[in-house]
């Protein structure tokens, strides 16, 4: 048994688990040394650590149940790490951590109390094979213990195990290197979810004046509760760059990519693509690319998408200070059974000088497209409650049309079902519309109110254009002061089809400075948004400042505050927040720390308050280091839910 201060006790550790540690703690005695025929020890040492932590946690008001919990966690740990290494043959080193640990969990409220004893060991070991032969090699395993905490759920542990070898051949035409890897996630108390991933992943690169080769081929087997099932993953890239012209300024590239995966998951996806950059003149540079794809999903429903992405654009440099740009961009995508296809074009022109005061920056930009839609895109809509008043011998007529026949459920005005089948009524549909036949002798009476719950495929069929232009203006003043304006205005416009499209008419205006003097760090930023949508006005005012009091006494602080007005509700937003941070040091051995923070939140919806503080004392003498540390948080909200944390750590460790 292994007892801590303040009466806990640890159960006892595998013998064998004392008798490694023991051994490391002996050989880390020795931090250098020769085993003889070139092969050398360097960096070896062990330690020892002791760590207790207390958190006291509560939850109440709003809609959630009061809720308390205790925790109280002690750990022991020896740790061992080193290098041994030859010049020419190998390196080896790694840490080895080898950790007891027991935990107390009590939840007042829900009265649970959860004990555990666990062993927390971990390791990361790494070694390298003939590092200056043309085929070298290396080696690595790890193996940690992650801890997932949620407020007030028991704390969920995971043991995670990597490990990997690569094989790296260095003079191929094509340098080379072949890695086979494994992780696995075996999900402990509170989660007992797993995943378990094998893989093998060759890549190459090869580089020169006139030319880059690329190439990668990856694949893995995985196995997991927690994304995607059982499935298994192929991935094939590979691409070129190609230089040429006079100075190589010109270059082509091309590369290409599929990607597969079949089990529980089913997705495939495949694209080439192509990209050229021309120096027509001097300072005239022409540059263009398209890129072809298409993706296969076969999850609950299949989807396949095929896109087609293409850009032309033409720069010019006039005197290294103004640069414009011209560009044009084309796209055409499918989705299931619908189409998108957008045309679209801009422009940008960008001024930079240096001044004798300074810096000025300058740009512009405009930009205009239409997109056209048809067909029916994306996932289907489910209509709950439509209302409808049944007449004798006439059909239901449905809002929608494309409804899905499997998906209609009819009930009446009470919420109770009178139909559960598609075989107890019949859908037709006539033109675009969709109508539900009640059939003779049903249990609905004329005049009865029905409710339909339905999906439908959600149908657009229309076209709109967009235009945009935005301004930004940067004055620097040395390296203290700068300052900026920014303008945009962008305007969407329904020109034909629907008109369920939500669209948007915006312009913003924003401004801003930043300075720094005296080692004070200031910045205050002001933006208005005119928006059909959205409409709001924010301001924003931001200091900092470290502050070297004496040669042992440092003070670091920050405050902000902001305020955004919503123009359409008239309702306000304002927030203002501060950190203080003392920094204490007596010696080499004796240091201690205070932090501080305070915020104010008013929001739509609720307002309230929160604190943090943070006391750290560290004691080092020898190779022994003691670290005291105290944690608290409150939160205090008008309409919904308080919390207090308390945490304090106690740690003890020592180095041989």
């Amino acid at each position: 048994m292994i007892r801590i201060p303040g009466g806990h006790v640890i159960a006892r550790p595998d013998v064998r688990t004392v008798q490694i540690a023991g051994l490391l703690a002996v050989a880390g005695c020795s931090s250098a040394g020769s085993l003889g025929h070139g092969v050398s020890i360097d960096k070896l040492a062990a330690g020892v650590r002791l760590e207790s932590e207390f958190r006291d946690e509560s939850f109440e008001g709003g809609a959630t149940a009061s809720t308390k919990e205790s925790v109280f966690r002690e750990n022991v740990e020896f740790d061992f790490d080193g290098n041994v290494y030859h010049p020419r043959l190998l390196t080896f080193g790694g840490v080895l951590d080898l950790g007891l640990e027991q935990r107390r969990l009590e939840q007042r409220g829900a009265t649970s109390i959860v004990r555990s004893d666990d062993d927390n060991n971990r390791y990361d070991l790494r070694a390298a094979f003939l590092k200056d032969h043309p085929y070298s090699a290396r080696l690595s395993a790890q193996r940690s213990q992650v801890r997932v905490r949620q407020s007030f759920f028991p704390t969920s542990d995971a043991v995670v195990v990597r490990n990997g070898g690569t094989v790296m051949a260095k003079e191929w035409y094509v340098p080379s290197q072949l890695e086979v890897a494994s992780y696995d996630f075996e999900g402990k108390s509170g989660d007992l979810r797993s995943e378990s991933r094998q893989s093998v992943n060759l890549t190459g690169s090869r580089s020169t004046d006139r030319f880059d080769l690329n190439y990668t081929w990856f694949a893995q087997a995985v196995d997991s509760d927690l994304a995607g099932g059982r499935y298994d993953d192929f991935l094939a890239l590979a691409g070129g760059t190609w230089r040429f012209g006079s100075e190589l300024s010109n270059s082509l590239t091309v590369d290409g990519q599929q990607r597969r995966q079949t089990g529980d998951t089913r997705n495939e996806n495949a694209n080439l693509s192509g990209r050229m950059q021309l120096e027509l003149a001097d300072h005239l540079d022409h540059r263009s690319g398209v890129t072809l794809g298409r993706s296969e999903f076969r999850g609950l429903g299949e989807t396949a998408t095929d896109r087609v992405d293409a850009f032309s654009e033409l720069e010019h440099r006039l005197y290294d200070s103004l640069t414009s740009v011209v560009r044009a961009d084309y796209l055409s995508q499918s989705i299931g059974s619908g189409e998108i296809e957008r045309v679209g074009g801009g422009g940008q022109l960008g001024y930079r000088k240096n001044l004798p005061f300074g810096k000025l920056r300058a740009d512009f930009r405009l930009g205009r497209s239409r997109q056209e839609e048809s067909g029916r895109l994306g996932a289907n809509v489910t209509v709950s409650d439509e209302s409808h008043v049944v007449v004798a011998g006439d059909p239901v007529i449905l809002d929608n049309a494309n409804v899905d026949e499997a998906n209609v459920l009819v009930t009446d005005g009470s919420g109770s079902v009178v139909y559960t089948a598609p075989a107890d009524y019949l859908v037709e549909r006539i033109g675009v519309r969709t109508r539900l036949v009640i059939p003779v002798g049903s249990r609905i009476q004329s005049g009865q109110t029905i409710l339909v719950t339905y999906s439908h495929a959600s149908l657009f069929d229309r076209a709109f254009e967009t235009d945009s232009r935005s301004a930004a203006l940067e004055l620097m003043l040395g390296e203290s002061l700068s300052f900026e304006g920014t303008w945009s205005d962008l305007a969407q416009e329904l020109v034909a089809g629907i008109t369920d499209a939500t669209l948007d008419e915006a312009t913003e205006v924003g401004v801003g400075m930043r300075a720094k003097l005296w080692d004070q760090n200031f910045a205050i930023e002001y933006l208005d948004r005119d928006s059909r949508l959205t409409p709001y006005s924010r301001g924003r005012v931001m200091w900092y400042t470290w502050w070297p009091i004496s040669q042992r006494i440092s003070v670091n602080a920050s405050a902000s505050g902001h305020e955004t007005l919503f123009k359409d509700e008239q309702l306000r937003e304002r927030g203002v927040s501060g950190v203080l941070n003392l920094v204490w040091k007596a010696d080499d051995r004796l240091t201690a720390e205070l932090r501080s923070e305070l915020r104010r939140s008013d929001t739509r919806t609720d307002d309230g308050w929160g604190t943090f503080v943070h006391g750290l004392v560290r004691y080092r003498f020898r190779k022994t280091t003691i670290d005291l540390s105290v944690m608290n948080s409150m939160e205090r909200w008008d309409n919904s839910s308080d919390r207090d944390v308390l945490r304090a750590f106690f740690t003890v460790s020592r180095r041989f």
